[in-house]
C-alpha cells in the first residue's frame, strides 16, 4: 500500500497521517435488501457505521497490534472515526 500512496504522488513516511478517509461508494453490501433485513433484525441497522480508509505503511500480519496502535492513535483516523481516548501499548 505504501507503494500505492507513492503512485498518487505522495510520500507516506512525511505524512503525520497514515490513514486517510476514502469516500463512501454509492453502492456497497450493505445496499442489499437481504443485508439491511438482517441488520434490522439484529438490532444494527440504525447503529451499525463502515468508514473506510487507506493506509500509506507498509502492512505484515505479524505487526498486526502495532498497526491497530497507529491506527488508534492516528489524527487522521481519530479525527473522521471520533476515537476520544489514546491507546496505550501493553507492558
Amino acid at each position: 500500500m505504501a507503494e500505492e500512496a507513492n503512485d498518487r504522488g505522495g510520500d507516506p513516511s512525511s505524512s503525520s497521517s497514515s490513514f486517510h478517509a476514502l469516500p463512501h461508494p454509492k453502492k456497497t453490501a450493505f445496499s442489499d435488501s437481504l443485508v439491511k433485513e438482517n441488520l434490522k433484525r439484529w438490532g444494527l441497522d440504525d447503529t451499525l457505521k463502515v468508514l473506510r480508509f487507506r493506509y500509506d505503511r507498509s502492512y505484515h500480519k505479524a505487526a498486526a497490534d502495532q498497526m491497530l496502535l497507529e491506527m488508534f492513535n492516528d489524527p487522521g483516523f481519530r479525527e473522521t472515526f471520533r476515537v476520544r481516548f489514546s491507546v496505550q501499548t501493553r507492558a
